[in-house]
């Protein structure tokens, strides 16, 4: 006995039984070419590492660390009297800077009290991080006030302060890094 195919079948191009509408065909690619382009994303994203940390290479300038590293890296330092009313004793903080000509920094302004780093406030220029690099590396921060466009988010166990530029005054993981300030914890 012979086999004989369905007409469907015979036809070149059609795989289908029964023949779709073209809106049913239009659809059918969309869906196929969204869940393509959205496993190729989510496949690429596991295998994406974050940025390398850029504050690793100032480990020897963060809070509680000795003077000495700031004559290392030719800080331009100044002096001023702190005055205190209640002791009437006037301790000398000093303010140095550096401007880096290369890295992902423009500033770097650094306090200190008794010749031990007290704060350091690292300015950058350009869009290079954003506050989701830094819940990376240091997980998931507190969100402060916002003024405007800006936004203050914290993380307040490691004495980290960060500003960060939100146009629409929404806090969002991707929003730009304008200054981070590392700062003593007492």
């Amino acid at each position: 006995m012979e086999y004989i195919a369905p007409g469907w079948l015979k036809r070149p191009g059609v795989a289908l039984p029964f023949p779709l509408p073209l809106y049913l065909r239009f659809m059918l690619g969309l869906s196929l070419g969204v869940l393509v382009v959205v496993s190729g994303v989510t496949t690429l994203t596991r295998f994406a590492q974050p940025p390398s940390n850029p504050f690793s290479a100032y480990a020897d300038l963060l809070p509680g660390q000795p003077r000495s590293a700031l004559v290392l890296r030719r800080f331009s330092c100044s002096y001023e009297r702190e005055t205190n009313i209640e002791s009437f004793q006037s301790p000398i903080s000093q303010y140095c800077v550096l401007l880096p000509e290369t890295g992902a920094f423009d500033h770097i302004g650094v306090m200190l009290s008794d010749n031990v780093i007290k704060r350091v406030a690292f300015s950058l220029g350009d869009n290079s991080l954003t506050v989701g690099d830094l819940a990376v590396w240091w997980g998931r921060p507190e969100i402060g006030v916002s003024y405007r466009e800006w936004m203050t988010v914290y993380w307040p166990d490691i004495g980290i302060s960060v500003k960060a530029w939100a146009e629409q005054g929404q806090f969002s993981y991707s929003l730009p890094l304008r200054f981070v300030t590392f700062t003593e914890v007492l």
